[in-house]
């Protein structure tokens, strides 16, 4: 493979090289730049603690928490001490060294290379010396974090305080080996702990406006089981944007990452998850049992660093900084404005996180297996296989959409059956050899649940790479659907309007009014500029019925489960039910499906999973479709759900409901 692949990206297998190896690699001389105008003594742990303690507003909370408990200041103040403690990361080099070699050699054991953006990363240490860095990655593996730190390690930039989630802590061994790596802890729920939530943002705080480390969060807040972006939390973000707002910080300097993988480490157990099964504890014994990956292979790691946003200009005439730097600001709140703005920028850096990441032709081969699965061409050679898949790259070409394509196709392809041979039926060997999806026997005895689980499993592991090539067509994809049955302009912007409400914690955007507008215009001109269709006055002419049908049909499964879960909500009209029941609901419906078409020459299914019925509900309760009781509880408003009903069923591939438990298409 080249040193450098044809978007600009170096390999790091081969910089450790160059070096001598892992152990020359990682015991080289470090000179992390200091921030401009920082005091000379680094402030250690107990001193940041101590500094949080003394601030005006952990003192107001501590006071108010007394009168509430009834309990001295000094029994708070020592409760508080603990709490921040259990919070603080300790990091230390010769820690960080230390499994920094294990960390290289295992990287290098199970990939085939790790490949990044050095250029943006040696701006981004140039901007380390005057501002905060804030990292916010992509969260598809737990080896996002591990790799971002290997790769500051090698540019000498000031190495990141990671925010982590408290499960690490279940393992006291890997959690404190992880505290003296970088990694902070919190909680994933703060609830109505105001004492746990001012000292966790004072400390997250006090580490942009008193340290030299960058931090890294995840602003998806959970890894994605789906291979898709998660709506995102605010929370963390709020925090970090506040000493700016409070003018307690100059700037601040915010770099979206996306990190992809050719083959993701958890992609069974993500499969397995989404199918109810609970997610295992990170323990030690958990680490050891891992070993067994060491004898796999996962291909390349794609990390591009996104362009630095100044967050001074980012926000310039956007908020109004009033606070003077020296005025204590001890409510810890954000005007709604300010919450407002701090949301838009999430979105943004969503966006940008999708607009970054790095293509290959295996999400558009997952693609197609799907799509040939869900017609019933449950085997296929690879010679039909690269012909399909060199035509949906031509389009795609055609669009404007980016890909990397190594070799050529039919060798890329090649490599990619090849690292997923667990996923099929197929001997490589032979060329026209058959390509069949692989059913994975299930232990647990669930009766006909079983043999749904065992058939969609392979399915659900190539739904999370195909799902990662979805933002570049989900807005097309449900532009197509619109316009195979509604040819008026006006009429096509607003059923794409609802349509794209529907979807929006499946695929995230902001749902502002301009930016849906910006995204059906945009859709528009990708079709016209392809010549699928052509504008007549207020009509649109579909030039090219094939293209759009073979465009719309990335959103189809998606269209058939969120129907799917519609009609499960039917069934508990009358009731309060919580996300869990809604999903056994939904799920036990597609596995009577499923079950009843067994005896059928044809059988398809619909795969739901934990997800899908999360994302919808969400977006019902926006629609009004559903609404929240309590903490947990919801129940249908059945008027409104008969509309988003009715729109599915105008707009679908195939006809809705399904007449005889069939699909039968509307094409």
């Amino acid at each position: 493979m080249n040193n450098r692949l044809k978007n600009g990206m170096i390999d790091w297998f081969e910089i450790v090289d160059k070096t001598g190896g892992e152990v020359a690699w990682v015991a080289q001389p470090k000179n992390f730049p200091r921030r401009n105008g920082k005091r000379q003594k680094l402030k250690d742990s107990n001193e940041i603690i101590e500094m949080i303690l003394k601030t005006e507003s952990v003192q107001k909370i501590i006071r108010e928490e007394c009168a509430k408990r009834n309990t001295t200041r000094k029994l708070l103040s020592d409760e508080s001490r603990l709490i921040l403690r259990s919070i603080a990361h300790q990091m230390q080099l010769l820690v960080i060294r230390s499994v920094g070699y294990v960390l290289a050699k295992t990287v290098r054991t199970v990939y085939d290379g790790v490949y990044f953006n050095d250029e943006q990363l040696l701006r981004i240490r140039e901007y380390s010396k005057n501002d905060p860095i804030i990292f916010l990655p992509t969260h598809r593996s737990y080896m996002d974090f591990l790799i971002i730190s290997l790769l500051c390690f090698n540019h000498n930039l000031p190495l990141p305080a990671i925010a982590t989630g408290m499960d690490f802590m279940a393992s006291k061994f890997l959690g404190e080996t992880l505290r003296r790596c970088g990694s902070f802890f919190m909680k994933r729920q703060f609830g109505k702990d105001t004492l746990y939530w001012s000292l966790f943002s004072s400390y997250v705080q006090m580490q942009l406006r008193e340290t030299d480390n960058s931090i890294e969060f995840f602003l998806e807040g959970a890894r994605s089981r789906s291979g898709k972006s998660l709506y995102p939390k605010f929370g963390l973000l709020q925090m970090c944007m506040e000493p700016f707002f409070r003018c307690q910080l100059y700037d601040l300097i915010v770099v979206p990452v996306t990190i992809d993988y050719d083959k993701t480490l958890e992609e069974f157990l993500y499969a397995y998850e989404l199918f109810g099964f609970p997610k295992p504890q990170e323990t030690t014994t958990g680490l050891f049992k891992s070993r067994e990956i060491l004898n796999k292979r996962f291909g390349y790691i794609y990390v591009n660093f996104g362009e630095p946003i100044s967050i001074r200009k980012y926000f310039d005439r956007k908020i109004n900084r009033w606070h003077p730097p020296w005025q204590a600001y001890v409510d810890n709140n954000l005007s709604d404005k300010e919450k407002k703005a701090v949301k838009d920028l999430a979105f943004f850096i969503i966006h940008l996180q999708n607009s970054n990441s790095t293509i290959t032709v295996w999400p558009y081969t997952c693609a197609i297996l799907l799509q040939m699965k869900s017609v019933n061409h449950q085997k296929l050679i690879f010679s039909e296989l690269q012909t399909y898949l060199e035509d949906f790259v031509t389009l795609i070409t055609k669009m404007g959409r980016q890909i990397i394509v190594r070799k050529s196709i039919a060798d890329d392809l090649r490599y990619y059956l090849k690292l997923h041979s667990d996923l099929f039926q197929y001997n490589i060997i032979f060329h026209n050899s058959p390509i069949e999806l692989k059913i994975f026997k299930f232990v647990k005895n669930n009766g006909t649940k079983k043999k749904y689980i065992e058939e969609m499993l392979c399915e659900t592991i190539l739904s999370h790479y195909a799902n990662q090539m979805m933002h570049d067509f989900v807005d097309l994809s449900l532009l197509c659907h619109v316009l195979l049955s509604n040819q008026v302009v006006s009429r096509a912007n607003r059923i794409f309007r609802e349509l794209r409400s529907l979807f929006v914690y499946e695929f995230v955007c902001s749902l502002q009014e301009e930016e849906i507008d910006e995204l059906f215009a945009e859709s528009l001109n990708c079709l016209l500029r392809i010549s699928a269709i052509s504008l007549k006055n207020d009509r649109i002419i579909v030039e090219k019925e094939q293209i759009l049908e073979q465009i719309a049909f990335l959103m189809q499964p998606f269209i058939v489960r969120y129907y799917f879960v519609m009609q499960s909500l039917v069934q508990l009209v009358g009731t309060q039910f919580t996300n869990e029941v809604l999903f056994e609901k939904s799920l036990q419906l597609a596995v009577n499906l499923h079950a009843r078409q067994q005896g059928n020459n044809t059988p398809q299914s619909v795969c739901i999973t934990s997800d899908v019925t999360r994302n919808a509900l969400s977006a019902f309760c926006r629609l009004q479709a559903t609404c929240k009781r309590n903490e947990k509880e919801y129940d249908v408003n059945v008027y409104r759900l008969q509309t988003m009903m009715e729109l599915l069923e105008s707009i679908s591939m195939v006809e809705l409901p399904f007449a005889n438990h069939l699909f039968v298409s509307k094409i």
